[in-house]
């Protein structure tokens, strides 16, 4: 629900004059509401990664797990450079702040049965994108 709302509140549907307050209202909002939360994950994954068995480079040791499969479409959504817009990060970026990962973000974003699959969806779809066009 609250996507929803932001991204009405970002969204072309709004009207030229009043767009940058609701653009401000969106990102005081994605920065009080959304930003804590991201933060809290993000810290989660990489104390699991740099406590994963064996010294793995996956969530559970040195094998791509149902784990890592679940976490892989938001983990490469979050690719694009949108983690940075959230907020303020400790080191100045996701990736400086995240570097385990954000390198496990990436491995995933190469594993042959992902690329497979965006594949498949651009072969039946006509194009594959993780994100929607339009926030």
């Amino acid at each position: 629900m609250l996507k929803v709302v932001i991204s009405g509140l970002k969204g072309d549907q709004v009207p030229f004059f009043v767009r940058p307050l609701t653009r401000a209202i969106a990102n005081q909002l994605i920065a009080a509401l959304c930003f804590p939360n991201m933060k809290k994950h993000a810290d989660l994954l990489e104390s699991y990664l740099n406590t994963s068995p064996d010294g793995g480079e996956y969530l559970c040791g040195k094998d791509l797990t149902g784990a890592d499969i679940m976490l892989a479409y938001p983990l490469i959504a979050a690719l694009n450079g949108a983690m940075d817009g959230m907020g303020q990060w400790e080191k100045g970026s996701f990736e400086k702040t995240y570097p385990r990962l954000w390198t496990y973000m990436n491995k995933l974003s190469k594993e042959p049965s992902w690329l497979k699959s965006a594949e498949k969806i651009r072969e039946i779809e006509g194009h594959f994108s993780v994100l929607p066009k339009k926030l």
